[in-house]
């Protein structure tokens, strides 16, 4: 299956410019196709295809790192820039393997940008029930994060980006201020395909990561129970686990490759 992430969220600039993360070309296509290097740069302001190690910018606002490719589309007067990644890519990005590295033969460049992960549960102590828990999420998406804000900041933010979401959603990303809302509770029960908890959450919640009282990703939260606000449920870790990569050792000092 092939996902395909907008990479700066709801919001959609006018212009973009992109330059070389490192000493590798980033090769550029549209409406002919060329590369750039060193400390090139350029603006770009049409559909597009990027390839390559490099930086995309909203000039003033956002940059990021990203490896690969990476589609800009046109939509209207503003450009969307799209990330087309298999699920498995997906999981391991937002999940991450252990120790938080993008994953094995990788530069340390998650495909989906410089993501910040969490340690996940290996099975060595597994979750039981009455354990204590924090969950992590969106739960009703920007009326969280407007709720959370001083009547001053809430009312710049509403006047700079007049009411429109994607605008919304860009102005509290300028400002640091998209946040996860944390909240705590108990595992009532532990079933082979299920999590079953008190800790609150609502729509917008689901896919947000369930941390064990060791601080590990134990599950991802995935559904409610709209009549009861008491049973959340979510999906164990090792059905995401078994996604990623396996780890790969780095040899011992002095052995060696077999010959042939």
């Amino acid at each position: 299956m092939t996902l395909l992430i907008a990479v700066f969220g709801l919001f959609h600039p006018q212009m973009l410019t992109v330059r070389p993360a490192s000493q590798s070309p980033v090769h550029i296509a549209s409406p002919t196709l060329r590369e750039l290097r060193g400390q090139e740069s350029i603006e770009i302001r049409s559909g597009t295809r990027l390839e390559g190690d490099f930086m995309l910018a909203v000039p003033g606002r956002i940059e990021r790192r990203f490896q690969g490719a990476l589609d800009i589309r046109k939509k209207g007067d503003e450009l969307l820039a799209v990330l087309s990644v298999n699920l498995e890519a997906a999981v391991a990005a937002v999940v991450a393997a252990e120790m938080g590295e993008a994953g094995p033969g990788s530069s340390g460049v998650s495909p989906l940008g410089r993501l910040p992960v969490f340690p996940v549960d290996t099975g060595d102590s597994p979750a039981v029930a009455g354990e204590p828990i924090v969950l992590l999420g969106y739960p009703t998406g920007h009326d969280v994060l407007l709720a959370r804000l001083d009547e001053s900041v809430l009312r710049n933010v509403l006047e700079a980006s007049e009411g429109d979401t994607e605008r919304i959603t860009a102005e509290l990303a300028r400002l640091g201020l998209i946040r996860p809302l944390a909240t705590q509770g108990h595992l009532s029960d532990v079933l082979p395909g299920r999590l079953v908890y008190d800790a609150q959450t609502t729509l917008g919640g689901s896919g947000g990561p369930i941390l064990g009282a060791h601080g590990r990703v134990i599950g991802i939260n995935a559904a409610i129970l709209t009549e009861f606000s008491g049973a959340s449920f979510g999906v164990p870790i090792r059905f995401a686990s078994a996604l990623l990569p396996a780890p790969q050792k780095a040899p011992s000092p002095g052995t060696r490759k077999p010959s042939g």
